[in-house]
C-alpha cells in the first residue's frame, strides 16, 4: 500500500479504491460470511467509491446514506459505471418491499424505478 500511496494525486486514491475493493472482494467471498459482514463491505465499498474513485453524485449518496440507516438494511452502495444510476441494498429476507416504501417516503431525489 505504500506504493499506492507514493502515486502522485489523484491517482494515489484512485489506485488505493481498486486495491481496497480488491481487499473486500477476498472477504466477502469466504465462506461462513455473515450478511452483517458483508453489509459492511458493501458500506465501506460505496465510501470509497465516493471518496477515492469520485464516481458517485451527491443523489446516490443520499439514497445510500438513508438505506444505510434503516434497520432492516445490512448494506447499501451505488452500482454500475457511476456518475448517477442505480443503488443496491441488502436487506433482511422479505422486508424489501417495506424498506423501499420507507426509503421512498424519505428520499428527496429523483428516483426513476425501485425494484424490491
Amino acid at each position: 500500500m505504500a506504493r499506492v500511496e507514493s502515486l502522485p494525486s489523484p491517482l494515489n486514491v484512485r489506485a488505493r479504491h481498486v486495491v481496497t475493493e480488491n481487499q473486500r472482494v477476498e472477504q466477502a467471498v469466504q465462506p461462513g460470511l455473515s450478511a452483517e459482514s458483508f453489509g459492511k463491505l458493501m458500506n465501506a465499498s460505496h465510501a470509497s467509491l465516493r471518496d477515492d474513485y469520485a464516481v458517485s453524485h451527491p443523489e446516490v449518496d443520499s439514497l445510500v446514506e438513508l438505506l444505510q440507516a434503516h434497520p432492516d438494511v445490512y448494506g447499501a452502495r451505488m452500482t454500475g459505471a457511476g456518475f448517477g444510476g442505480a443503488v443496491v441494498a441488502l436487506v433482511r429476507t422479505g422486508t424489501a418491499p417495506a424498506v423501499a416504501n420507507d426509503i421512498m417516503g424519505e428520499w428527496d431525489g429523483q428516483a426513476r424505478q425501485v425494484v424490491p
